[in-house]
């Protein structure tokens, strides 16, 4: 049963920072130097001045990025750059955003605390994070008593009967909106009703909650909560250590879009290609699809066929130094059990990650998870123009292009208790770190 909270949570003063374009930021773990020194600039209040501060030579372990970070904090908070809501509050948040291709797209969520022991499995392994950023985050708690990020969770409802509630509370103007750095448009409306949050949170308790980015803010969470419960630590209200924010996304909501990751295989020589249709020739029926008059058409027109043919479990490939691209289809999807072999549902077999790691790299063109790992053998690339890329400038000698999943795959692997395979998975916008963050309420 899911345990969610409404929280008091803080959020920037329009009024006294202007435009939120120049203080919002990505999430922490997507900010590279480069993006870093940009955010800084954009605006003395910006983020990521209290979540990705700069270092200085001079640091100690009693005044460094971390420490500068509560003081800011608690500075912007008495100079009202900051201001904490006076009543709980759900946050409805609403993204509008644009794909290549189609109308422009929505997609809806709510801000709300979820219980740490409550936050459910994950959807995906969790992400490998580097030892150093999972530190600065819990640095980064301790010194400020906050939590910056939310985790990004799914749940199942069909009818959409909880978004439904919340979106009928929204009245008027947003609270917040900002626009991302790829120009997606962030809405936020509070909503402290308390028949509403008492309902929603009554609808919620049915479901089940399904991590799908953000697995390591909850890891840091439950670490800081062990310290605090060590030290004898407590908080009044819902704004505890117990609880960490989180962006709730109903799988069936329409808005939500999720992405392929196409592979690119790299450092695996020149490929015998008769060899290969003839051994990918028994389980896959194989098209070529010519260049036309440039790569781009060539390109699309796989894409669609792709499309078209998506139940078929299709795939793209391109060559080193072809002008043509394959589409290759699974000729008959019962030979997927005997291939993939045992230990898993039949739904996860029968994902299109699943059959080209275990059927078409593993079995055909020899390479192991250990070698793909070890050797940098496979790498992930978003885009199918920038895998092509990959291969045209000499960078790896294979791309493989894959569909996206659906929602109702993941839900039906998520609800049988198993995960999606590595790289399965990429929901597009992503969120946005700053809109509403939580400080724990000490009992001084």
């Amino acid at each position: 049963m899911a345990k969610i909270y409404p929280f008091r949570g803080i959020r920037y003063d329009p009024k006294k920072v202007g435009s939120l374009d120049s203080v919002v930021t990505r999430q922490v773990d997507r900010i590279d130097s480069h993006l870093q020194e940009e955010y800084h600039h954009r605006s003395d209040f910006n983020f990521v001045k209290l979540i990705k501060g700069k270092t200085n030579p001079d640091d100690t372990e009693t005044r460094n990025q971390y420490t500068r970070a509560a003081h800011r904090l608690a500075e912007w908070l008495a100079e009202g750059i900051l201001v904490r809501d006076e009543k709980p509050c759900m946050y409805v948040y609403h993204v509008e955003y644009a794909l290549e291709k189609g109308p422009p797209r929505l997609r809806k969520g709510y801000i709300a605390l979820a219980g740490l022991d409550e936050c459910g499995p994950g959807i995906g392994p969790p992400e490998i994070v580097p030892p150093r950023p999972r530190q600065d985050s819990l640095h980064l708690m301790r010194a400020t008593g906050a939590q910056f990020e939310q985790v990004f969770v799914l749940y199942p409802d069909r009818e959409n009967a909880v978004q439904d509630i919340l979106d009928k509370a929204r009245t008027g103007e947003p609270d917040m909106q900002a626009h991302d750095d790829l120009g997606n448009l962030h809405r936020v409306w509070a909503i402290s009703d308390p028949d509403v949050l008492r309902e929603t949170r009554g609808l919620m308790e049915k479901k089940r909650l399904f991590i799908s980015e953000g697995h390591h803010r909850c890891e840091t969470s439950l670490e800081y909560r062990k310290e605090m419960l060590e030290r004898g630590a407590k908080c009044e209200g819902n704004e505890n250590f117990n609880n960490h924010p989180v962006v709730f996304v109903n799988f069936f909501d329409e808005g939500l879009t999720i992405l392929p990751t196409h592979r690119v295989c790299c450092g695996v020589g020149d490929l015998e290609q008769k060899k290969f249709f003839q051994t990918a020739g028994n389980t896959f029926l194989i098209e070529e699809i010519p260049f036309g008059r440039y790569e781009d058409e060539g390109l699309s027109e796989l894409l669609e066929r792709m499309e078209k043919q998506k139940k078929r479990h299709s795939f793209g490939l391109y060559i080193k130094g072809e002008k043509i691209f394959h589409m290759l289809s699974l000729a008959r999807e019962e030979t997927v059990d005997d291939l993939v072999g045992p230990g898993h549902s039949k739904d996860w077999k029968r994902l299109d990650v699943t059959i080209l790691h275990k059927i078409l790299f593993e079995k055909i063109l020899g390479i192991v998870p250990e070698q793909a790992e070890k050797e940098g053998a496979i790498r992930y690339v978003r885009g199918a123009a920038e895998a092509v890329h990959q291969v045209d400038t000499g960078k790896c000698e294979l791309a493989f292009l894959l569909n996206p999943i659906s929602a109702e795959q993941m839900e039906r692997i998520a609800q049988a208790g198993e995960r999606m395979p590595e790289k399965s998975v990429d929901f597009y916008p992503k969120i946005l770190s700053s809109l509403v963050m939580n400080k724990l309420n000490f009992v001084r």
